[in-house]
């Protein structure tokens, strides 16, 4: 009697949101339909959502509708830079997309003059993914891993380019268990501006698939060889400097700590990102910077998220060059030697 009356309730629930959010069908076809018909459910399959309970899936249909009002409004801008989707995040509170995915970043300090080897005017453009010096986008999933994933495909092109091979896939995991300054469950912290130096002090780092993770978070580098070395450490490119940023990525791709606090980055689909309420000195997360270029006018950097290959452009991101330091990408960037 009790069970059958709670599934009353929550199917009255149901319907009162779907009610309240009618007004959605009479301002978009797009929001309307998602709002209480397929788009709904053609959501949930496209990313495999699935909730414990009714009543969690209301809950979660409210913030989903929230939010594909945001898409909507920032689609429909004139003169807009990017675009936004209704990703895997469309059902997540501002506050739940931070929770799970953002990695604490320590910034960097002391600017330093990176070593450009004799490169004294950058090129109008560089791209290393058309070398094949660049590693599949990977997922660090729901635990913040962004500064261990983005520092192992940095080592890792690094390597594909000394040798000239294709790069490999190298274990973001060795760089958690090894490198974190204490451990725990989730989010494991790494010093931005050192994890190359400790790459260094380990001997290397493994292939992912070599690695074995340990159960109580120890370094286990012991069970497996080094495919690849960072001889003399790391090297930050000089704070704010986006022309020091353009010489160094010229040389190889970098590691960059930035501020992606924001929905607009968390569902982000094409485009050239710019968000004006980026901050340049409070890095969150971390990613690879594989290139540069313009288009339209417009300078941008390219980025390797560790999202998975269905945000953004293919797991990619464009970011605004040029344009103020765009969410500090110039302010804590360095990378192995």
């Amino acid at each position: 009697m009790f069970a059958s009356t709670r599934i009353l309730q929550t199917a009255f629930v149901l319907f009162v949101v779907c009610l309240s959010l009618g007004f959605l069908r009479a301002t978009s076809d797009e929001v309307g339909k998602a709002g209480c018909g397929l788009h709904w459910e053609e959501w949930k399959e496209a990313h495999e959502k699935k909730y414990d309970s009714l009543t969690e899936e209301v809950d979660k249909r409210q913030v989903w509708e929230k939010n594909i009002v945001v898409v909507r409004e920032h689609n429909s801008k004139t003169g807009r830079s990017f675009d936004l989707a209704m990703n895997k995040f469309g059902d997540q509170t501002h506050a739940e997309m931070i929770s799970q995915m953002k990695y604490p970043v320590d910034p960097i300090q002391i600017p330093i003059t990176p070593l450009l080897n004799g490169i004294a005017e950058p090129p109008s453009s560089v791209d290393w993914r058309t070398k094949g010096y660049v590693t599949p986008v990977r997922n660090q999933g729901a635990c913040g891993g962004s500064v261990a994933y983005a520092a192992a495909d940095t080592v890792a092109s690094r390597e594909a380019i000394h040798e000239a091979k294709p790069a490999r896939v190298l274990s973001a995991q060795e760089i958690n268990d090894c490198c974190a300054i204490t451990h725990r469950a989730c989010l494991p912290p790494i010093v931005l501006d050192k994890v190359f130096d400790c790459i260094h002090s380990i001997g290397g780092l493994c292939m992912a698939d070599s690695y074995h993770k340990s159960k109580n978070f120890t370094c286990n580098n012991g069970t497996c060889s080094p495919f690849a070395k960072v001889p003399n450490g790391g090297v930050q490119v000089a704070t704010g400097d986006e022309k020091a940023l353009a010489a160094a990525v010229a040389i190889e791709p970098i590691l960059v700590g930035l501020d992606a606090n924001h929905t607009s980055f968390f569902m982000y689909r094409s485009g050239i990102y710019s968000e004006p309420n980026c901050k340049t000195k409070e890095p969150n997360h971390a990613m690879v910077l594989v290139g540069y270029g313009s288009q339209n006018g417009q300078d941008y950097w390219i980025c390797k998220n560790s999202w998975g290959a269905d945000w953004g452009m293919q797991g990619y991101i464009l970011m605004a060059r040029n344009h103020g330091n765009m969410c500090g990408i110039a302010s804590n960037a360095t990378y192995p030697m």
